[in-house]
């Protein structure tokens, strides 16, 4: 994790030694940290606690909370969710991919209530200005079902390395790259057509010429 020291003395402006010290005593046990992620707390915390001293004491008091918190988030759920609606209120935070997780809602078929099971599709998770789940295009995740909020919560918390990540559609990649690769192929199409009619362009006037003389030709003879 010798990169992730290096970004921690160059970012808090501290010797190599004492962010190797902070790192071994407060980070090294906890899974997923990234530098981000230890700004983003150092500044909140900071300016909500008005801790004073040198970067590295105000990074080992900051550490010491964000042990415990980030702890807590992977191993409680409401902990979990109280972070995820602060970090990502108004934000998307998670790419959901086909089938990432499966649910079971109730429907009827004719009078018969059943119970079906269904997996999710590609979806785009954001969290509103309330901290409700929602989709894309505002849809409140509940309203899918309350068995597929459960499991996406679920899902959520057990893949947090994945929150924040990807959010970009991916069939919006594949569309530009396929529109560039057309435009591509229709140049190249437009330019091969002009080099083969400029190489072709004195036999189709030789036939041309050869064409009109048998032509004056037959109408002398005729």
């Amino acid at each position: 994790m010798s990169a992730l020291i290096k970004q921690i003395s160059e970012a808090f402006d501290i010797k190599i030694i004492q962010a190797g010290l902070i790192y071994n005593k407060y980070l090294k046990s906890l899974k997923n940290i990234d530098i981000e992620t230890i700004f983003d707390v150092y500044t909140q915390t900071c300016l909500n606690e008005n801790f004073v001293g040198t970067s590295f004491e105000k990074l080992s008091l900051v550490c010491e909370l964000l042990s415990v918190e980030f702890k807590r988030r992977f191993e409680d759920k409401d902990c979990f969710l109280k972070w995820l609606f602060k970090k990502y209120k108004n934000k998307p935070c998670m790419r959901l991919k086909m089938g990432d997780f499966s649910y079971e809602y109730e429907c009827y078929f004719g009078s018969e209530k059943q119970r079906v099971k269904a997996s999710c599709n590609e979806a785009l998770i954001y969290l509103n200005a309330w901290g409700e789940l929602c989709f894309k295009d505002g849809q409140k995740v509940r309203e899918m079902s309350a068995e597929y909020e459960l499991e996406l919560i679920n899902f959520l918390f057990l893949n947090q390395h994945r929150i924040g990540k990807d959010l970009e559609l991916q069939n919006e990649k594949l569309l530009k790259s396929e529109i560039i690769n057309h435009e591509q192929d229709y140049e190249k199409a437009k330019k091969e057509e002009a080099r083969m009619s400029a190489l072709n362009a004195p036999l189709f006037w030789q036939k041309v010429s050869d064409f009109n003389k048998l032509q004056k030709e037959s109408l002398n003879n005729a």
